[in-house]
């Protein structure tokens, strides 16, 4: 192929360290691979190159690439070669290494990787042993800390250091960090420097209101009869100054009386009027605070100096206490892996040398996308032999670790040749030359240095690469469409289900029209499989199946799922439990909770009368039979026990009942590596049956890919999963939504610049000044990574973009506040021309509402194929525990399957027109609901706008927050708060988590808060009164 100057260049030029930028769809990995054949075509021996990879996949890929152009140009020997060479991940890179020099790191052979999820039930665990230790010493350091942070119990405290030491695990030299902390930001000259950060913030913030005020006076000086509103506002601006000192500004502005709209404003002056006023607001509540003086600051800082020596001292502990846990098991995580390579090379002259001799070029893809300790790792490799490919547009990880700053600070230096050489590669040969100029027509308004970490319209502009477009003409309009609708409230459909059927209808459309897409070299006519459509997050992918299939248009979900979604591990979890109370004659509550899950499951399918007698009268049944033959020798490995549970149960032949059988085999094997695991740690069959229980129990996710759909369906996957393919149509709806900013809510952290934060405690909790700029500095990085994640959504397409954007007010949107994808798109302000209106009658959306009533839920949170497993927390664990000292009477699973099936019915009700009658169900279920409904308070929710199954999340004290409210309705002039419950609904418990809600609701909306339970056995309807 005929390569580019600038490619040319990527591909021949040596001598020095290099950094190229590759822009999406520069070919990258070509580029990378025709280097490697030009060095071997030049002599060299590709076992002399090392090429590290972020992913195994991108691993193989690179082989085979360098495999089939070696063997093109008959170099078969280095061919033979590939699979001995060192073009892999940095973690098996790093793994090799300790495995080879084991011996120098004082450890045994045979080092293994250790499950994620184990280290951190064994972190928590270490955790609860120490906190026992200080109790029985009564360590006044450990009982003065729990005094301070804790609310009823130590649980808190737990959780603080749990999350502080997943921190303080990511520094490169963590011994170093914390041996010196105390000198390095408690000194005299850090505190000063973190005041004079935050009087930097102050006056970027008073900067900003002093802007908003001479605005709001310019425009109130052409009207004469707004003379003593604008002069005395005048007056009050001659005085301010930015270089004034602190507490004269406080003086200033802090105690500032804003004031009142005249009543002669236009409506241009009273927006003005509310940005202005809302600025000062927010300066004097995030601000200024309670700070009259910076003295004040400064001792708050010293104040938590104790507190946070002390975090830092338990954290270090807890940290060693993990790692000789680790060394004894001679199991580590990739981290500590990481770790210990950089010990080996920085204190081994003789593994240093050995390995910089090693290596002619040092390759490594995805640069961007590099942490702090592998950047550590490769420093101490290089001998100005490193050549880096990236693209800080496309550095979406920092949650993974990445550290985007090491790219761009790199690519700044050497693009004026500091210590290497800077390549760019702008040419794009992917995408039309339409979907480009939309892109660089965006970017080169919304992407700067300050917002995206990335000089656009200087140095990042795509050039259209892909010639063959211009083979075919269609009479198609390849410009990016944003469809754009009036959503009335009155529509009973969330935007997902809207936006959902636009986009389905959009594709059909496509369809029929015969529209073509370019494959290779040639023109065919679009499939299902040409779509695609991306979101920021997976939370309604459910919906748009939904729709989908209700359509019947087949969609693919393809995105890691979290393997508590499945049935398999709780069951297999059941099936330890009943083996260990069987080995040890424990037959406990837990005992037969776990069997009669098992024989409801679909590997026995036992009716409740089955169940009944074999938990109540203790009859013999086969499952019985089953769980004792898995037993027949003590002496089994845990790998021979998965074996056997597969072959006596049956479980692989009966996988096809519970749908998806592709992704039940990875979720099996997902399993099988856990029990393998339990071999290695030697555990006996309680210990691993508690440990699959901790695991279910805790938010510690573990990810799975599912396997594999119909090769022919549109696809739907989050924007991360997008990240390197490529697909002709793609749709982006739900640009709206709002960005996660739970970082910036975080009550401790640690900033690398401004050190640990914790509340300081006085009489109350509040935060200190190192926690606000923490949270504007996480702000920017968050704001900015955004920003490069809707470049990688938008480059992803080749034919054509489609945006889809609700019609809504046009907000005075800067910099500071973009909050969402949509509000980004608003402040480029460079896409008007692309608008085009959608009318929502035309979609018939009406019909749906039938369909929607039929379904039992769309939003997945009840497990199919379980009854007990799946009750919610607070009905089983709180409700039942407390009325029952035995297992439960078939009377009463009958009213708690009568509850789930309630709440189930519930979520899906259309309130403004209640029809039971199409919705399936059983006569005691009717009959309950009848009775409830229509009750005044369910009969009044047509006069208002109602949420079900809201979700929430915010902060309070310090403390974070998340739920979901049952119903939610809305008036003119209060707010219902509607909880169901199963039969009590006198417990304090349930009051406090009402009150919960109803602080949450009090922090977006000024409207009285009324507060109800619904009991749904005793069919009663409860107003609760706070105290």
């Amino acid at each position: 192929m005929g390569w580019t100057t600038e490619q040319d260049e990527a591909i021949h030029k040596r001598g020095e360290s290099i950094i190229v930028s590759a822009g999406a769809g520069s070919g990258k990995t070509a580029v990378l691979s025709e280097r490697i054949l030009d060095y071997c075509l030049n002599g060299g021996d590709i076992r002399r190159v090392l090429v590290l990879t972020f992913t195994e996949a991108a691993a193989e890929e690179m082989k085979e690439r360098i495999r089939k152009k070696l063997k093109e140009n008959k170099l078969f020997t280095q061919a033979e070669y590939i699979d001995s060479t060192y073009i892999t991940t940095f973690d098996s890179y790093s793994l090799s290494i300790v495995k080879k020099y084991y011996y120098k790191l004082g450890l045994e052979k045979g080092i293994a990787i250790m499950d994620g999820a184990l280290i951190s039930i064994k972190k928590n665990e270490i955790i609860r042993d120490l906190f026992t230790e200080y109790y029985l010493m009564e360590d006044e350091s450990f009982l003065s800390f729990l005094r301070k942070y804790s609310l009823q119990d130590d649980k808190q405290v737990a959780n603080m250091v749990f999350d502080m030491t997943s921190r303080l695990e990511l520094i490169v030299d963590l011994d170093k960090f914390i041996e010196e902390y105390e000198d390095r930001y408690f000194s005299n000259e850090k505190i000063e420097e973190i005041l004079s950060s935050y009087m930097e913030y102050v006056k970027e913030e008073v900067r900003s209101f002093i802007d908003s005020l001479k605005e709001l006076a310019n425009e109130a000086s052409y009207d004469p009869k707004l003379e003593s509103f604008y002069l005395p506002l005048s007056e009050y601006l001659s005085h301010l100054s930015i270089d004034d000192t602190y507490s004269n500004l406080y003086q200033q502005i802090a105690l500032y009386e804003f004031p009142r709209a005249s009543r002669y404003f236009d409506d241009r002056l009273k927006e003005l009027h509310k940005i202005a006023k809302d600025k000062l607001a927010l300066i004097k509540k995030d601000v200024f605070k309670e700070y009259t003086t910076l003295d004040m600051m400064r001792d708050e800082i010293y104040s938590t100096k104790k507190d946070v020596l002390f975090l830092l001292s338990v954290c270090d502990k807890v940290l060693k206490r993990l790692f000789e846990y680790k060394k004894e098991q001679n199991m580590f995580g990739f981290m500590d892996i990481a770790k210990l390579a950089i010990s080996l090379v920085k204190n081994d002259s003789l593994v240093k040398e050995e390995l910089m001799n090693s290596y002619d070029e040092i390759l490594v893809d995805e640069y961007q996308d590099t942490s702090d300790i592998q950047e550590a790792f490769l420093s101490l490799l290089e001998n100005n032999n490193r050549y880096m490919v990236g693209d800080i547009k496309q550095a979406i990880y920092r949650f993974r670790n990445a550290n985007p700053y090491i790219f761009k600070e790199k690519y700044n230096k050497y693009a004026s040749h500091d210590g290497g050489y800077k390549i760019d590669l702008t040419y794009n040969f992917r995408s039309r030359q339409e979907v480009l100029d939309n892109i660089n027509q965006l970017f080169n308004s919304l992407m700067s240095d300050s917002l995206g970490d990335a000089n656009y319209k200087k140095d990042h502009q795509m050039q259209f690469g892909q010639k063959d477009y211009l083979d075919l003409k269609q009479n198609i309009d390849f410009n990016m469409d944003i469809l754009s609708y009036e959503k009335d409230e009155d529509i009973p459909f969330e935007q997902a289900e809207i936006e959902a059927f636009i986009i389905a209808r959009d594709i059909k459309e496509k369809l029929l029209n015969g529209n073509q897409a370019l494959r290779k070299k040639s023109f065919s006519k679009v499939s299902y499989n040409d779509f695609a459509i991306l979101i920021s997050t997976a939370s309604e992918f459910l919906t748009f199946k939904a729709i989908f299939e209700y359509l019947n248009i087949p969609l693919s979900i393809e995105a890691s799922l979290d393997l508590k979604e499945s049935i398999l591990p709780t069951l297999y979890k059941n099936i330890l439990t009943v083996l260990s109370g069987i080995k040890s004659k424990d037959y406990s509550k837990e005992y037969y909770h776990s069997l009669a899950s098992i024989a409801r499951s679909f590997l026995y399918e036992y009716s409740d009368e089955d169940i009944y007698r074999l938990i109540y009268l203790k009859e013999d049944y086969p499952i019985l039979e089953d769980m004792k033959n898995l037993l027949i020798t003590d002496e089994i490995s845990y790998s021979t026990l998965f074996y056997n549970i597969n072959s006596i149960i049956h479980v692989y032949d009966k996988l096809s009942k519970i749908g998806d059988v592709d992704s039940s085999l990875v979720v099996l094997e997902y399993i099988h590596n856990i029990f393998k695991q339990f071999d290695t740690l030697g555990y006996d069959i309680h210990e691993a049956s508690l440990y699959l229980s901790t695991l279910l129990d805790s938010g510690i996710k573990m990810e799975y890919k599912p396997g594999v759909s119909a090769s022919d369906a549109v696809r739907i996957m989050t924007i991360h999963k997008s990240k390197g393919l490529e697909f002709p149509y793609v749709y982006f709806p739900l640009l709206t939504k709002g960005f996660n900013q739970a970082d910036m809510k975080q009550s401790i952290g640690l900033s690398m610049k401004y050190g640990i934060f914790i509340p300081f405690v006085d009489e109350g909790k509040s935060s200190t000044i190192i926690k606000t700029l923490y949270s504007k500095e996480i702000r920017d990085e968050d704001v900015s990574e955004k920003v490069r994640l809707l470049y990688v959504a938008l480059t992803r397409a080749r034919e054509k973009m489609i945006l889809l954007l609700p019609k809504e007010e046009i907000k005075n949107i800067s910099q500071k506040n973009i909050k969402s994808f949509s509000d980004m798109i608003y402040y480029a302000n460079s896409l008007s021309s692309y608008f085009k209106d959608i009318h929502l009658e035309d979609y018939h959306l009406e019909d749906y509402k039938a369909s929607l009533k039929m379904k039992s839920s769309f939003n997945g949170d009840y497990k199919i194929e379980y009854e007990e497993d799946c009750m919610p927390n607070e009905v089983y664990k709180t409700q039942i525990s407390k009325e029952l000292k035995e297992l439960p009477s078939k009377e009463l699973k009958k009213s708690i399957e009568l509850g789930l099936k309630f709440h189930r019915v519930l979520e899906v009700m259309d309130f403004k027109s209640i029809d039971l009658d199409n919705i399936p169900m059983n006569p005691l279920l009717k009959e309950n609901l009848s009775v409830l409904l229509n009750d005044p308070l369910f009969q009044n929710i047509r006069n208002g706008k109602y949420y079900q199954e809201h979700e929430f999340v915010f902060s309070k004290d310090d403390l974070n927050y998340h739920g979901i409210i049952d119903l939610m309705v809305e008036y003119s002039d209060h707010i219902d708060i509607i909880d169901y419950k199963l039969s009590n609904v006198d417990s304090d418990a349930y009051k406090r988590q009402l009150g919960i809600y109803k602080d949450y609701v009090q922090t977006i909306s000024s409207k009285q808060v009324d507060l109800y339970l619904v009991s749904i056995i005793k069919k009663e309807i409860k107003k609760i009164e706070l105290e």
